[in-house]
């Protein structure tokens, strides 16, 4: 999203919310992506299910498409966004 779109979105949302989503991509193109959930906007730390209701569900729709689209994992950092997969 441009920069001037976020801040618009900073602007109209209800108490600093924004609308956020987790997509898969591969060589700079977007294969999937989860269900919008809303997050804290200017939040120092990353956000969390408390924080962000729906992020999980957001996350498992994500991965479920991955993984249908024949993807395998092939590893996780600690962050529970940052996996990654592989296809053969």
């Amino acid at each position: 999203m441009p920069w001037w779109k976020r801040i618009f979105a900073l602007l109209g949302s209800e108490y600093g919310r924004t609308e956020l989503r987790f997509v898969a991509r591969s060589v700079g193109r977007t294969l999937h992506a989860g269900t919008p959930f809303v997050a804290p906007a200017l939040a120092p730390d990353p956000p969390t299910e408390e924080s962000a209701p729906g992020m999980d569900a957001s996350l498992e729709v994500l991965t479920s498409q991955v993984v249908h689209d024949g993807w395998v994992p092939a590893g996780r950092r600690n962050e529970p966004w940052s996996s990654t997969y592989t296809r053969s």
